[in-house]
């Protein structure tokens, strides 16, 4: 079984329940936060495979100040940036950051679901992919 778990930020309460409920009912272990200094204190305790999904605009910082937090301090969790104000130079500083993707809220309820299922399928098809060099044999040549 999958130990991954999502953890969820967003500052407003209902639309965190919505974004929650959707993945809960996705099968997805959700952990909630509605506050930047809240989600630093989950993520220094986060899993490799937990993934962060952030709202940009929060009522202490911002998601992409919570990125470049966590990037500076070497973690790498899948980070995922949703926003009701969809800004091009945001996009672009929270993919130079390494977000996985920027998504409007909403397109949420459309997007979310398929990204966070195509991050699992990759991380299985990893670990279940046989390393090219534990294939190869070594073999000694004899100079001719």
């Amino acid at each position: 079984m999958d130990k991954t778990r999502i953890i969820v930020v967003e500052d407003n309460i209902v639309y965190c329940e919505f974004v929650c409920n959707l993945l809960t009912r996705e099968g997805f272990r959700i952990v909630q936060a509605f506050h930047l200094s809240t989600v630093k204190k989950l993520v220094q305790q986060a899993k490799e495979n937990d993934i962060i999904v952030s709202d940009l605009r929060l009522p202490d910082g911002d998601g992409i100040d919570l990125l470049r937090w966590m990037r500076k301090d070497g973690m790498m969790q899948p980070f995922i940036i949703m926003t009701d104000y969809a800004e091009v130079h945001t996009a672009v500083e929270s993919m130079k950051l390494g977000s996985l993707d920027y998504i409007p809220k909403q397109l949420v309820e459309d997007k979310l679901v398929p990204l966070l299922r195509s991050i699992l399928k990759e991380r299985h098809a990893g670990r279940s992919r046989m390393p090219v060099f534990s294939r190869v044999t070594a073999r000694r040549f004899k100079p001719s």
